[in-house]
């Protein structure tokens, strides 16, 4: 959490895509009171085209690909830009990962118990091919068609894998916190409703990216909900997740850019455009 911005119009990319909302850099999921960290404790190296980071099957979802052409470099070692959730890539690719422990007999002891990746959840990408600004590349992400009704009626029947990892929230959250997200969502049955209960909150909270940062010592969240009562994507993002998660409804913090704007057929996006979203 921090203060004041001033993003430019320098540009990052072009996006060549038949449809754009977000470019995903990287996912966060450990929150504390000062941000968000990523502690995923693996990495994997991909071929050209690997069909390794492709998740369990979903409904209600479509193949798309993107070309990105760089006009400079997203960031350290090689970081890519990918909408949704990443399938492959003609290039070859380094992913974070996070792994957990299959559940097994008590009598096995807990030194052979096996670590494997969790499915689907690859939260950053790195070429290693190295691209400079001009270099194309191209991904094949797997994106939502979901519709509201159907969101509905998804239930809560989440992967063992998803709760501790998108419902981890500090010991020192302050409980007027807890307490804001439980009034708000306490007439909304499903993790759908409640949502859509904490977005409608959220946006009656004025933007502005000149808010100074929180006192040393505080909650960013309770920070932007009971005192500045202002910010900007940072804030309503991570607010967002953490009032979701004290309901019980599993998220994570994104990092990365809006779409841009589409000029002679493609995204171009913006320095400006740097984004995070839940």
């Amino acid at each position: 959490f921090g203060g004041a911005v001033q993003l430019t119009d320098a540009p990052v990319m072009d996006v060549e895509s038949p449809q754009g909302r977000y470019w995903r850099v990287m996912v966060f999921h450990d929150y504390v009171s000062t941000g968000w960290n990523n502690t995923d404790n693996a990495t994997i190296n991909l071929n050209p085209n690997s069909d390794a980071l492709v998740f369990p099957d979903l409904a209600l979802r479509t193949e798309v690909t993107q070309t990105y052409t760089l006009r400079q470099n997203l960031g350290p070692q090689g970081t890519i830009a990918a909408a949704g959730q990443p399938l492959r890539s003609p290039l070859p690719l380094k992913a974070v990962i996070s792994t957990f422990v299959l559940e097994t007999d008590e009598a096995e002891s807990s030194e052979t118990t096996p670590a494997v990746p969790m499915p689907g959840d690859r939260s950053v990408l790195y070429s290693r091919q190295a691209l400079e600004a001009g270099d194309s590349y191209q991904v094949v992400s797997s994106m939502t068609t979901v519709d509201a009704q159907s969101l509905r009626e998804a239930g809560m029947d989440y992967p063992d894998w998803i709760v501790p990892r998108y419902l981890q929230l500090p010991d020192t959250l302050p409980e007027r916190v807890t307490e804001l997200a439980s009034q708000i969502t306490a007439e909304r049955e499903t993790p759908y409703e409640k949502a859509v209960a904490i977005e409608h909150y959220l946006r009656a909270i004025p933007y502005n990216e000149q808010i100074e940062a929180p006192p040393p010592g505080q909650d960013g969240v309770e920070y932007f909900l009971f005192d500045v009562r202002e910010g900007y994507c940072d804030y309503y993002a991570s607010a967002m997740v953490v009032m979701l998660r004290s309901v019980g409804v599993p998220a994570r913090y994104v990092r990365g850019y809006g779409q841009g704007t589409k000029v002679e057929g493609v995204f171009r996006v913006l320095e400006e455009n740097g984004h995070a979203w839940p």
